[in-house]
């Protein structure tokens, strides 16, 4: 079973990206029950203040879903913070009942899933895993093993910054952040890896030398950034190539530091840089591509960088850049995709815009409009098709994606394609989930 693993999540109060007295930043969020039939629902009209799925039928009974069952798409989600699993075609199962669940992650195959108890008084994290059918349960890394990783100095705790899994392993790839007594945030700049299966823990690099990772589609390179640097390393901590590529880092005018987003396309990295002052750029940014060695491929002039702006995101050919350009009116950007072999650009849309990510063709995308729930593909070749009030959109393959319609506490987890077919598959009322096929 091959898989593109994401996590997305419904909107939730969402956390202060500048925080005083910080170094750096890192992420949070948390959904709900009911079992549905899995039965095909044809799309109602696109509305931007109502769900575009009406909820189908509850059974008396959900199905444990099981290895002999899955060739198809497999969800593992949160609801109420306990942790939920769904087969296309089968009823949800709910897999926990303690609570305080606020991440997870699903292997490639689907068949372990790794998730986050987080006490958000304390800002610490339990590191859990489970099998898909409920079984296996276990601790992988508590919060007195977070705190044992490195001498606390300063920081009142050490805890879990961000994860995913190796692709096509059970291999949990994860880094560490430090927590002050007060508001604060730090990345410790490492690299760490833990069997899901097994609970076998290995330090891959120490803090200093590792950052934010992006492992290659084959899983067997790691790219590394930092907020002046790209280093690679191999999978199992070996061949550190430190520092391939330096870079001015951002001035941010706060006390956080940026950290570009790589992005592995045909065994190269294509990493989008900012100019270094986005208030007085002198210079344009940079789009570097890094294969052995770095050559520069685009020199946008517009600003990539703005602090509650989404980062520029390069597609998965390497060959378009999507970024939002600020416009004088408060609250309005211009959605912005460029050619990166000639710098063309193309203005695609306008208003108040969030993205939500490249489709794996490259040619298709979504974004959100007005309130943040109006939901939109996009297509290079063509205009815009509204998809309703909804969010979280993940691609699932070329063809088919997985959304949250609905509104804010009411959503349907929903596999749509781009035909316009649609599939409830679980309702929630806010929460994450990853899903793996």
């Amino acid at each position: 079973m091959s898989s593109k693993s994401r996590t997305l999540w419904a909107p939730v109060a969402l956390a202060g990206l500048f925080l005083a007295g910080c170094n750096l930043p890192a992420p949070s969020v948390e959904p709900a029950t009911e079992v549905l039939d899995g039965s095909l629902v044809e799309p109602s009209p696109a509305s931007s203040d109502a769900p575009t799925i009406a909820p189908a039928t509850i059974p008396a009974n959900s199905v444990v879903p099981t290895a002999s069952a899955v060739q198809e798409l497999r969800v593992a989600y949160t609801d109420d913070g306990n942790l939920w699993a769904v087969i296309k075609g089968l009823g949800p199962v709910q897999l926990t009942d303690t609570g305080g669940i606020s991440d997870v992650r699903l292997s490639d195959d689907g068949e372990w899933i790794a998730y986050v108890v987080r006490d958000p008084d304390q800002d610490t994290a339990d590191l859990h895993s489970i099998q898909f059918d409920g079984s296996s349960s276990q601790i992988l890394l508590d919060e007195a093993g977070f705190d044992a990783l490195y001498p606390l100095e300063g920081f009142v705790h050490s805890t879990l910054s961000s994860m995913d899994f190796l692709p096509g392993s059970h291999t949990l790839l994860f880094n560490t952040r430090g927590v002050f007594e007060g508001p604060g945030l730090a990345k410790n700049d490492d690299l760490l890896s833990i069997n899901a299966e097994t609970g076998q823990f290995t330090a891959l690099l120490p803090r200093g030398e590792g950052g934010d990772f992006t492992a290659s589609p084959t899983g067997n390179q790691i790219a590394l950034a930092r907020p002046d640097s790209l280093s690679f390393v191999d999978a199992n901590g070996a061949n550190l190539r430190p520092e391939v590529l330096t870079f001015s880092p951002v001035i941010t005018y706060s006390e956080y530091f940026f950290y570009p987003l790589p992005v592995w396309s045909d065994g190269s990295v294509v990493l989008p840089v900012p100019q270094q002052d986005p208030f007085f750029a002198a210079e344009p940014a940079t789009v570097w591509s890094v294969n052995g060695e770095a050559q520069v491929i685009a020199e946008p002039t517009d600003d990539l960088f703005a602090p509650q702006r989404e980062l520029p995101i390069v597609s998965p050919d390497g060959m378009h850049l999507a970024y939002f350009r600020e416009l004088d009116e408060p609250g309005e950007q211009q959605l912005v995709i460029e050619r990166l072999d000639n710098g063309e650009q193309v203005i695609y849309d306008t208003g108040s815009l969030q993205w939500k990510g490249w489709g794996p063709d490259s040619y298709l995308f979504a974004y959100t409009k007005g309130s943040g729930l109006d939901l939109y593909l996009g297509d290079l070749l063509g205009e815009p098709e509204p998809l309703g009030s909804g969010t979280g959109l993940g691609w699932v393959n070329a063809s088919e994606y997985l959304y949250l319609a609905g509104v804010p506490g009411s959503w349907t987890l929903t596999l749509a394609d781009i035909e316009g077919n649609r599939m409830p598959l679980a309702l929630i009322s806010n929460g994450v989930y990853d899903f793996a096929e």
